[in-house]
């Protein structure tokens, strides 16, 4: 019986009204904060019609609860603090995201802190990878760089750093 209600108010839904969509819209931004384009996306899946799901976008937009840029800040944020991810990282989830593109060329993601977070990344897992052979080890380092999004330049240039300071402890 659950089926085929929820299945009724799925019709219903095509030719439902503003305030469904908006309701649908809310509940989807309870959760998490959502692109225009993903949120457009789900209420496409729930059944709206696309005059209805554009008249709640604009509306969303003019309270202020859509706004790509800003989500866009905050996904950066995320990536850098929680996932540890280089620009290219980014850059993916933010595609991932349904941010448009002009937005992510707008922010300039900055690289500097990359560098950082990067050499943080590596001496943390270079205890892990102790007991591996030299060249074993700098190969699976930089596949983990680089699947975290990081550039081939700025891995070379942190492996570099760590391989002459290690070199410099072994010399004294």
């Amino acid at each position: 019986m659950r089926t085929s209600r929820r299945r009724s108010q799925r019709t219903s839904r095509s030719s439902g009204s503003t305030s469904n969509a908006l309701s649908a819209a809310f509940n989807l931004l309870k959760i998490r904060g959502r692109s225009e384009e993903e949120l457009r996306e789900r209420l496409l899946r729930k059944g709206f019609d696309e005059a209805v799901i554009a008249d709640t976008l604009s509306r969303l937009k003019d309270y202020g609860y859509i706004n790509d840029t800003e989500l866009a800040v905050q996904i950066i944020e995320y990536g850098r603090r929680e996932r540890h991810l280089g620009k290219r990282g980014l850059v993916s989830l933010l595609r991932k995201r349904r941010i448009p593109e002009e937005t992510i060329k707008s922010l300039d993601i900055d690289e500097e802190p990359d560098r950082e977070t990067a050499s943080r990344l590596v001496h943390r897992k270079l205890k892990l990878l102790a007991n591996l052979p030299t060249e074993k080890r700098w190969r699976r380092l930089y596949g983990y760089l680089s699947r975290r999004g990081y550039s081939s330049g700025l891995i070379r240039e942190v492996m570099e750093d760590i391989n002459r300071k290690t070199f410099n402890e072994e010399e004294t």
